[in-house]
């Protein structure tokens, strides 16, 4: 029996293990605290029930049964039960691969096989000492207060590439094998059961409600990219510019805005977006700004002259907004 603590997701887990190979798995995370806020116990039961998963999986792909890793097995075990009990805690296990530059982080999405870690390699290479490897395989996203933030986690894919480390998700990506690289606004709607199938989903109706909830948050909180990846070294730029919002903009003349009270209403004129757009005080400045041809930077910067806020913050809000016109093809790039 292993009996160890850590620290995930800004919470305090208790662990009683079967093997001592897991405490050594987990041991970046370690953590010594006197209340725990999860009390986790992984049982030779649950060690047998994922060996049983893996085997009806395989059966199901055609396959004869593997000699089971029991050690390995129960690493599964644990991340499944931290995961199920964190999503009472507004937090989701995603499968991704999240690499941070300049203290954001950028997760890239895709489905097993397609590049995610060949591509966050290729981030690391390009920018050097501003990229932290935050995790390669499962990180922790907890969405509170319309900041999504990433945590490293010991599941961190075969090469093992994780820091244990917080920061602030500032764009989550669809990754896509393209022959040429480019990125472009995913729609937010059509994206959701993909988005969705990439977290872990504990088993229940009420777990599913929640997970569904967040999902749904996680979305309204940061914006969302498709990357077409030929995994060429000028990927990380084009990908990194593109999601970054380099490049002059302008809004679109046939989006009339109208200032009503607390509120700024837009509405197309043309026959592309058929709703109506209501902004609060600091997206109608936005748009405003938008009205003449102006890039990112000097929104950025006029908008730090006008608010009293951190500008990581406020470069968020930027990019939401952006996104969201993009979305309904409100720009002209």
């Amino acid at each position: 029996m292993a009996e160890f603590g850590l620290r995930l997701a800004d919470k305090n887990i208790s662990v009683k293990a079967v093997y001592e190979s897991t405490a050594e798995y987990c041991r970046d995370y370690f953590c010594a605290f006197d209340a725990p806020d999860l009390c986790i116990e992984v049982t030779e039961a649950d060690i047998i029930a994922e060996r049983d998963l893996d085997d009806a999986e395989r059966a199901a792909e055609g396959l004869l049964p593997r000699t089971p890793n029991f050690h390995y097995l129960e690493t599964l075990a644990l991340y499944r039960k931290i995961a199920s009990a964190l999503v009472e805690h507004d937090t989701v296990l995603f499968h991704g691969s999240a690499v941070a530059v300049d203290g954001e982080v950028y997760l890239f999405t895709a489905k097993s096989g397609t590049g995610k870690s060949t591509h966050t390699r290729l981030w690391r290479e390009h920018f050097g000492e501003r990229a932290v490897m935050v995790n390669d395989d499962k990180p922790l996203l907890r969405i509170s207060d319309g900041t999504v933030w990433v945590y490293g986690t010991p599941w961190n894919g075969k090469h093992r590439l994780s820091t244990n480390i917080r920061l602030p998700l500032r764009a989550l990506c669809i990754l896509e094998r393209a022959e040429k690289n480019s990125v472009s606004i995913a729609d937010k709607r059509e994206s959701f059961p993909a988005i969705l199938g990439q977290t872990y989903r504990p088993s229940g109706v009420l777990a599913m409600q929640k997970i569904l909830q967040l999902v749904d948050r996680l979305l309204m909180s940061v914006p969302l990219y498709r990357l077409g990846c030929n995994m060429d070294p000028e990927a990380a730029e084009v990908a990194y510019n593109g999601m970054r919002g380099f490049g002059k903009m302008k809004l679109k003349n046939d989006f009339i805005t109208h200032n009503s009270g607390a509120e700024q209403l837009m509405i197309s004129a043309g026959g592309g977006f058929s709703g109506m757009v209501r902004s609060n005080t600091t997206a109608a400045a936005i748009i405003d700004l938008l009205k003449s041809e102006i890039d990112r930077e000097t929104i950025v910067s006029s908008m730090l002259e006008k608010y009293e806020v951190e500008r990581a913050v406020l470069e968020r809000d930027v990019d939401r907004v952006l996104a969201t016109l993009r979305e309904i093809g409100a720009l002209n790039d």
